[in-house]
């Protein structure tokens, strides 16, 4: 197939699944490109149907190549596709909401995205509760992120997935964090998660005490007074000036 920027070839090669389960030749289309500025509505609305073809294509299509294509398409058009990408979180299959999901924690800004990533962390599907967990990483603590991971972390009924959740908070650093990793603690069962459980209070707090909960309860609360007896002292230091 002859490159071409035409964008009818390329939605022909996003669409063109052989109906008889063949796998088609590799599309040499090139993926769509942002919008630019001066560009005619027709043209703009003509561009977010590819990217809504290529999430289709992600959606239900098991051809290598066309999903290839079709990943290319909606990560090379961002940021134009994405008000497709948000509009498949809301209505896609779990497979489309997870690259979606994906593409906006790799691309995205935590001002525009971590609210619309948030609900996610609540969805019935593991991959993509933990899809949105991994991108709100990504787009970091602030808008929100922080208090949507110590929220969801308690309620995260997969392994794997409170293991993340946990790590992401590790590597966030905000001491805020450090009661609720140490309460999950006591009461989680699973051993895996119990050692991210624990190496994250050790990254935190510099200390090591296993996976022993009454020891870091002990720890914090240790903790706690010496930053209140700091505060204490700073503030008689401020009348005192």
């Amino acid at each position: 197939m002859r490159r071409t920027t035409s964008m009818i070839c390329l939605l022909v090669s996003l669409q063109g699944l052989n109906a008889r389960g063949q796998a088609p030749e590799k599309s040499s289309a090139a993926p769509a490109e942002p919008a630019r500025k001066g560009s005619s509505g027709k043209d703009e609305s003509a561009r977010q149907e590819a990217f809504r073809a290529a999430l289709k294509v992600i959606e239900a299509s098991n051809v290598k190549n066309d999903i290839l294509a079709a990943m290319e398409t909606l990560r090379g058009g961002f940021p134009g596709s994405a008000p497709v990408l948000i509009e498949g979180i809301a209505k896609g299959n779990s497979r489309g909401q997870a690259f979606a999901i994906q593409v906006l924690g790799e691309n995205g800004s935590a001002a525009s995205h971590t609210k619309v990533l948030v609900p996610c962390l609540r969805s019935s599907s593991v991959r993509v509760r933990l899809a949105a967990s991994m991108a709100i990483r990504r787009l970091g603590k602030a808008e929100g992120g922080l208090a949507a991971i110590l929220e969801y972390l308690p309620t995260e009924t997969d392994a794997n997935n409170r293991k993340m959740a946990v790590k992401t908070l590790q590597e966030w650093r905000d001491m805020s964090a450090l009661p609720v990793l140490a309460e999950l603690l006591e009461s989680e069962k699973d051993k895996g998660v119990r050692n991210f459980l624990s190496r994250a209070l050790e990254v935190m707090t510099g200390e090591s005490h296993g996976d022993d909960a009454e020891a870091w309860q002990a720890c914090l609360e240790r903790r706690a007074l010496h930053e209140q007896a700091k505060s204490l002292i700073d503030n008689g230091k401020k009348v005192k000036s």
